[in-house]
């Protein structure tokens, strides 16, 4: 790993040591500095790795379970016969302030349990009280995990005694207890007084006046999903220790990140323009905690008003009101005023992959806005994506010291389509490789349902439900992998679709629920669409893993709808009815890829609950197979294929970034980058990676790989979605080849 250098907290030395400066990195980067207001208040006394008991006491009632201190650090909480029984730190905190609260536990239970960490107040009389939102539930087992939460404070010292607690767990359940911490906002924000901002010289970027080059080479930081409805869901979100992750990414190399913003951290939907303090608190300390690891951090809007873009989008934000655009605009002049004076900002990246119908317009707007905000900054860079709304256009050529063409690349050949997943097994392409076959499109499809054996009444949920099963025909000796699908003629009460298996050989290698899953994704969202019943190259998405329609996708024409399940209570289910009464139609998941072995049976299983008027003859089940591309089965993925495709996008149709900076004399950036974390295991990611590093830092394009979520991971890729908190599939071999592409 890069040793990291010492931190400068004397302010007076921080430009004389950018002047002398020496990174081995590619990219070069800026020192690690601290500014006097950089120290984040800790209001835990022995909270991180605690090695003795003190500051700690026994909480709820009786108070017969035991605390004691785990070898190596932390504490352990045994003997409960009362799920209230845990333990207790006092606080002090400042009436007003909004504080970060996180402890890291776990239990002696196998499975996971639920465990509750908390504020609780106890008055000068003795009066206990719990505050609304002070808590936070989560359901752990014997791995390691964060709870955290918000709280700001309405009570301050000297208003009765403040708690922060752990317990809940049910009776004979220990629980570990790690680290706690309470943090407040940093202490005052203010800029590092250096005058030396990352500017364009020529052909490449440098940093000030210095001369030293500066390529901006890093990691997104995905602290925004589409699906989040409330600002509390990123302050209170478990994966960012902001000392570890910076710590970690500077040790491996990198220099910068991309941090993806939500306009909702900022202001709210009822008062728009008024700026909510907390969310820039929250901005100070990640650009603080940042610039102390020496890494420069660019600024993404990737939720604007109006909502999330990318391929697809159909929201309000480039339509008839002005208003959205007007809000963004006066949200990004508010930004760069406040963040004007900091070098360790790199720029500003208007629209995370902006969906316009009109590649005119969107250049328009982003002009405006560089303008509005050049008003108020003039130190900083301006990244412009290309329009993924209109044949995925670049902006109209332009020619300026502070744009930067902005491109995602995801060579989704290699990283998600080529990847079939099995019990964890993977079949497809290896970097480099000459020949393979590739299960790029689904070209048959084939269905149906016993009505003898596997179809039968079951016992899990109420009388109604039924196991539909079919056992595929004879996989043909082209087919590499195989989709579950589900299809029903009913054109009026449709079928109820919970839950699928999928077995090989009479081995189970799925089951899978259309309801909830922990990380608030919904598993429906993995049904894919064909826009005809028929499977053919040309009536397909070249990548139809990646976007999730509105509407439920289809197979010919049908209506797909979401609802409650009928009879068990709290599911959801899939309801299909078919557009053509007799006709066979429905839904297949792209997204539960098997590979295949011709010489094996397959079946599907799902189990319905049939509509008014449909019977068990009305629906069937079956799988979509997947035969190879190409004809005579082979592709070429090598250096040169790769060069070809970086800065292209997600769609083989997009514009090639290399051609647009020939061309316009702009500098370029890769926004994002991504591969599937489990190729470092043996299927050469880690020679993708150099070469792709190589190639940016060559043609002086910015690379920010694509993502970090809590540790260190390119996520991109896993059919089973985004881990969550302790579950981050990373390897040493990922690590060893990120340090040694950067080195």
């Amino acid at each position: 790993m890069h040793t990291l250098p010492a931190v400068i907290t004397d302010v007076n030395a921080i430009s004389t040591s950018l002047d002398s400066h020496v990174d081995s990195r590619k990219g070069g980067g800026y020192p690690c500095v601290s500014m006097p207001g950089d120290i984040i208040p800790e209001l835990v006394t022995n909270g991180s790795l605690p090695t003795t008991t003190t500051g700690w006491g026994l909480f709820g009632s009786p108070t017969t379970h035991t605390m004691g201190v785990l070898p190596g650090g932390g504490l352990s909480i045994t003997n409960r016969t009362a799920t209230a029984q845990g333990i207790q730190t006092t606080l002090c905190p400042i009436n007003g302030v909004t504080y970060t609260l996180r402890m890291r536990v776990k239990t002696s239970s196998p499975t996971p349990v639920t465990v509750a960490v908390g504020v609780k107040l106890v008055s000068s009389t003795g009066v206990a009280t719990y505050p609304a939102g002070a808590s936070k539930t989560e359901q752990v087992g014997s791995e390691w995990k964060y709870i955290s939460f918000t709280w700001k404070a309405t009570v301050g010292c000297g208003s009765g005694t403040i708690y922060f607690y752990v317990n809940g767990a049910p009776i004979g359940v220990s629980i570990f207890v790690e680290r706690a911490s309470v943090q407040g906002p940093i202490a005052a924000y203010a800029p590092t007084p250096i005058p030396h901002f990352v500017k364009r010289v020529g052909d490449h970027k440098e940093i000030g006046t210095t001369g030293k080059r500066f390529l901006d080479t890093g990691v997104n930081l995905n602290i925004y999903y589409s699906d989040m409805t409330d600002p509390s869901q990123v302050y209170n979100s478990k994966l960012w220790d902001w000392d570890t992750v910076f710590d970690q990414l500077h040790g491996l190399g990198f220099n910068s990140v991309r941090l993806l913003l939500w306009y909702r951290l900022f202001e709210s939907d009822a008062t728009p323009g008024v700026w909510d303090e907390t969310g820039f608190a929250w901005l100070n300390t990640v650009i603080a905690r940042a610039r102390n690891h020496g890494m420069s951090v660019l600024l993404d809007m990737h939720g604007p008003q109006g909502g999330y873009q990318s391929a697809g989008y159909t929201g309000p934000f480039w339509g008839t009101d002005p208003s959205y655009r007007n809000r963004l605009k006066a949200l990004w002049v508010e930004i760069a005023t406040r963040y004007r004076d900091e070098p360790y900002v790199i720029g500003y990246d208007l629209i995370n992959e902006p969906c316009c119908s009109s590649t005119s317009q969107l250049t328009a707007y982003l002009l405006e806005v560089r303008d509005a905000v050049k008003a108020v900054d003039p130190n900083h860079l301006f990244h412009f994506e290309y329009n993924f709304g209109d044949d995925s256009d670049y902006v109209l050529p332009l020619h300026a010291e502070d744009i930067i063409a902005d491109s995602h690349s995801y060579p989704y050949l290699y990283a998600e389509s080529l990847i079939i997943e099995k019990n964890n097994a993977f079949t497809g392409l290896h970097y480099p490789e000459t020949v393979k076959k590739v299960p790029l499109y689904p070209t048959s499809m084939t269905a149906g349902s016993n009505q003898t054996g596997q179809t039968s009444a079951v016992a899990e949920g109420s009388n109604g439900w039924y196991w539909v099963s079919y056992t595929l025909p004879a996989m043909p000796a082209a087919a590499i992998g195989m989709c579950p699908a589900i299809t029903t003629r009913s054109a009026t009460g449709g079928v109820y679709v919970e839950r699928v298996k999928v077995f090989e050989d009479s081995q189970q290698l799925d089951h899978f629920m259309i309801e909830k899953v922990p990380s608030d994704r919904w598993d429906y969202q993995m049904w894919e669409n064909s826009t005809t019943y028929g499977f053919t190259a040309t009536n397909l998405d070249p990548n139809p893993n990646f976007y999730v329609a509105a509407e439920w996708p289809k197979l010919g024409s049908c209506t797909v709808t979401t609802g409650t399940a009928i009879v068990e209570s709290g599911k959801t289910s899939l309801r299909i009815v078919s557009g053509l009464a007799g006709t066979y139609r429905g839904v297949y998941s792209s997204r539960r890829r098997y590979s295949v072995d011709p010489a094996k049976v397959y079946r599907v299983d799902a189990l319905v609950y049939l509509g008014v008027g449909t019977v068990l003859t009305d629906v069937q089940v079956g799988g979509v197979v997947f035969n190879a591309k190409y004809p005579d089965d082979t592709l070429v993925f090598d250096q040169t294929s790769l060069e070809a495709i970086l800065g292209v996008g997600m769609e083989s149709a997009s514009p090639n970034l290399s051609s647009y900076l020939t061309t316009y004399d702009v500098l370029g950036g890769i926004g994002e980058f991504g591969v599937g974390a489990k190729m470092y295991q043996g299927w050469g990611a880690d020679a993708l990676l150099t070469d792709v590093i190589d190639w940016c830092a060559t043609n002086n394009v910015a690379l920010y790989l694509f993502d970090y979520r809590g540790c260190y991971g390119l996520y991109y890729g896993s059919s089973r979605g985004y881990p969550s908190d302790g579950l981050c599939i990373v390897s040493t071999a990922m690590l060893n080849a990120v340090e040694a592409a950067l080195a």
